[in-house]
């Protein structure tokens, strides 16, 4: 499910970010963040799961609650 980021952070409370996010590949290869070539997506998977920052509820009310569940479920790592 691809989500258009000013749509995603409309959807949160104020106040969650110092700064705009950016989708993991652009993180990963873009050389204003980290630079590097592009990862398997094993990689790309354990890069989304130590970026997943974001509150349950928080997902639940950008996504739909079944995605946001999901998504919490499958990223979110202690």
């Amino acid at each position: 499910m691809q989500i258009d980021v000013s749509e995603f952070l409309d959807a949160l409370d104020d106040d969650q970010f110092d700064e705009t996010p950016v989708d993991v590949k652009t993180f990963v290869e873009d050389s204003n963040y980290l630079g590097i070539p592009h990862l398997s997506e094993y990689q790309y998977v354990m890069v989304e799961c130590m970026s997943q920052i974001y509150k349950e509820k928080d997902l639940i009310k950008i996504m739909v609650p079944y995605e946001g569940n999901t998504h919490y479920d499958k990223y979110t790592r202690n």
